[in-house]
């Protein structure tokens, strides 16, 4: 998996078939057209924080227009790390450290609200109001007590494996490099959270919970 499949042996496995220039081609077409289509995933969640979070520079808010700019040419100075002797080593580095964790633990964090906080019974309401069925039993139960604890452990474990075995693999401040990004994405939801929970004006902290809990009001338009 990884690389060596795509660079090797899928590459190999094309000259072995009929036509194999053109079976060739087009993979490779079909790979750089992938790699721009996942670019604007990254580009636009980027630009979506500086428009959201309206960002200043020089006590001038930054334009969109900019800060679009801006990202592209900070992704492409980043990327020419990965075009070193070294490039294959950064990659897993950055695939490892900052995936793995923080997608199991946003999975997990995501069961537990929707299951135990937010409530199976709403669901199964929300559900019923706009597709006129019934959320499933037994995903009801997998959710509750299959999925959650099954992340749980995957979490632990992966976390464990990370910081405790596959780092010594790596010089110290490689080590360091790939701690710093599994804990930042976990530090940067956690910090939003907070920034977001206490900017909600309510009366009580009960009243700020439900004003969190509630669907958007087009919520049936997506």
């Amino acid at each position: 998996a990884g690389p060596d499949l795509v660079f090797v042996a899928y590459p190999a496995a094309l000259t072995l078939m009929p036509g194999s220039t053109i079976w060739s081609i087009a993979f490779f077409v079909m790979l750089f057209f992938l790699g721009v289509d996942t670019q604007f995933a990254f580009l636009e969640t980027l630009a979506g924080y500086v428009e959201d979070e309206k960002l200043k520079f020089f006590g001038k808010e930054v334009r969109i227009e900019a800060g679009r700019i801006i990202n592209t040419i900070a992704l492409f100075v980043v990327g020419f790390i990965l075009n070193y002797d070294g490039g294959f080593h950064f990659l897993a580095l950055y695939d490892d450290y900052s995936t793995i964790v923080p997608l199991m633990l946003s999975a997990l964090l995501e069961c537990v609200v929707f299951a135990w906080i937010f409530g199976t019974d709403k669901i199964d309401n929300l559900v019923y109001k706009y597709t006129g069925e019934r959320f499933p039993r037994y995903a009801t139960i997998c959710l509750k007590y299959v999925v959650i604890p099954l992340l749980a452990f995957l979490t632990v474990n992966s976390f464990y494996k990370l910081a405790f075995v596959q780092i010594r693999q790596y010089p110290w401040w490689a080590g360091a490099i790939g701690i710093f990004l599994m804990i930042l994405p976990i530090a940067v939801s956690a910090y939003y959270y907070y920034k977001y929970k206490h900017e909600v004006k309510r009366q009580s902290e009960d009243e700020k919970w439900i004003e969190l809990q509630q669907p958007i009001n087009n919520f049936a338009s997506y």
